[in-house]
């Protein structure tokens, strides 16, 4: 619970900054990231990899090296809980949704809408974290 209220206050307005300062080319190392992520969902492979990616290179799109180093600690505190949750049916795809929610508004270089993806985004994984310990299925 602590790590998703650092999260909710945190990446959001990350996403919000990026939008702002993001280049062509940190666009298209998101659109790679993406389309691994797409690939790996197809295939039914483990995604944990380019979630973080994505988060990561969304931080670095700030240009800030202060949040690109919070983020990172933040990547390392997440990898049980992503673990836990991309295992869980559905979830792969719903965080593919939720990044390319977030990449759009980002691309529109739209801050609140950013920000309002990734507070979704957020909400989404927080809603399938509270199922995973109670035990209970996808929503």
């Amino acid at each position: 619970e602590n790590l998703l209220d650092v999260r909710r206050i945190f990446e959001p307005a990350v996403a919000r900054v990026a939008a702002t300062r993001i280049t062509d080319r940190e666009l298209a190392e998101l659109d790679a990231i993406m389309a691994a992520q797409r690939r790996k969902v197809r295939a039914g492979q483990s995604t944990i990899g380019e979630d973080t990616a994505f988060h990561a290179a969304l931080a670095r799109a700030t240009h800030n090296p202060v949040l690109v180093r919070l983020m990172e600690t933040l990547n390392d505190l997440l990898v049980e809980s992503r673990t836990r949750t991309l295992q869980r049916r559905g979830r792969p795809l719903r965080s593919l949704r939720g990044h390319e929610q977030v990449l759009a508004a980002v691309r529109r270089r739209d801050a609140d809408g950013a920000a309002l993806a990734m507070s979704e985004h957020i909400d989404q994984i927080a809603a399938l974290l509270r199922q995973a310990m109670e035990g209970g299925g996808p929503p």
